[in-house]
């Protein structure tokens, strides 16, 4: 999702070398949003498109781009294992719930006790 914003910086700054880096990776909630977002899309199209169980079909075919969104953090070789049994939208909300918010608990546990006494 963040391909087209790259595109966009590389081609504002001909010639910027920096502006035609590839980003540092997201957010933990920039990716979170992302999928959410991508997973309610699909659920949608499906709806609209009259499959007979737009909840599965939407889930299925999610799946095929869900671990993109994975790619490089940590903890994400054990939820692929789990994401392959995740038959419905709902299990999937949830498991991307519980992915980032196991995530983000790690980043404050690992945090400086400034850092997490500062925000």
């Amino acid at each position: 999702p963040w391909l087209f914003g790259a595109v966009r910086d590389a081609l504002a700054a001909p010639g910027d070398a920096a502006a035609a880096a590839i980003p540092a990776q997201r957010s933990g909630s920039e990716v979170r949003a992302a999928l959410l977002r991508h997973l309610a899309l699909s659920l949608e199209a499906k709806t609209l498109a009259h499959v007979a169980d737009p909840d599965r079909a939407a889930a299925t075919d999610f799946r095929r781009s869900l671990f993109l969104y994975f790619r490089g953090r940590p903890g994400a070789a054990r939820l692929r294992g789990r994401l392959n049994t995740l038959t419905g939208v709902a299990e999937i909300r949830a498991a991307i719930d519980a992915f980032f918010t196991a995530e983000a608990a790690a980043a404050e546990a690992a945090a400086p006790p400034d850092a997490v006494r500062d925000r």
